[in-house]
């Protein structure tokens, strides 16, 4: 994200990251923390051993802090990699998956006609596209175009690749649940407003 984009943000409206309820959490801390105790939970009440020394509320508020953000830590790296991966895969049905894989064999083709160093077999299929597409253009006015077509197709794939990664980074830098909602708002706006 770069420093100067500014993305309008109001707390109040914005809960990407739907926190477990806190029954949930708590489960989760003793069963980490106390699994060869034998606690229960009642009305979100630790019940304890009798014999058993327990954590202090301070102790037991850490751990709950530290847990309800690892879930929101987790929660917000599986949307980002969710959003990434819809996002490729409707910029791969735009083009046809077999268009896709096909695009590193027009690119090379495309490049060595344009530098005219394109062996005889590049120069025929190129040629036999020209026919069947009837719109009384050159191999090398097609490859032009291939060209461009696939450099506008990998820049929006390195361009999400690269809104991933600063994300995820970002993400593993927070230390609170809203600012990882702030990151992923930040996230989905650059995601959404990829140029065509």
């Amino acid at each position: 994200m770069s420093e100067n984009t500014i993305v309008p943000f109001e707390q109040k409206f914005h809960h990407y990251i739907q926190l477990p309820s806190e029954s949930h959490i708590l489960e989760q801390v003793l069963i980490k923390n106390y699994s060869q105790v034998a606690w229960s939970v009642a009305a979100n009440t630790v019940i304890w051993p009798e014999d058993f020394k327990k954590p202090t509320n301070k102790k037991l508020n850490t751990l709950i802090s530290k847990e309800t953000l690892t879930e929101a830590l987790l929660q917000a790296e599986k949307l980002i990699h969710k959003s990434c991966n819809e996002t490729l895969g409707q910029l791969n049905n735009l083009m046809g998956i077999y268009q896709v894989a096909a695009l590193p064999d027009k690119v090379q083709r495309a490049k060595a006609i344009i530098a005219n160093t394109a062996c005889a077999e590049d120069l025929s299929i190129l040629q036999k596209e020209c026919d069947l597409r009837q719109k009384k253009e050159t191999p090398l006015q097609l490859a032009k175009k291939q060209l461009i077509k696939a450099t506008a197709y990998s820049l929006k794939v390195v361009t999400i690749d690269g809104i991933k990664s600063i994300s995820l980074q970002n993400v593993k830098k927070q230390t609170e649940v809203e600012g990882l909602n702030k990151i992923i708002h930040e996230f989905l706006y650059e995601l959404e407003n990829i140029p065509q």
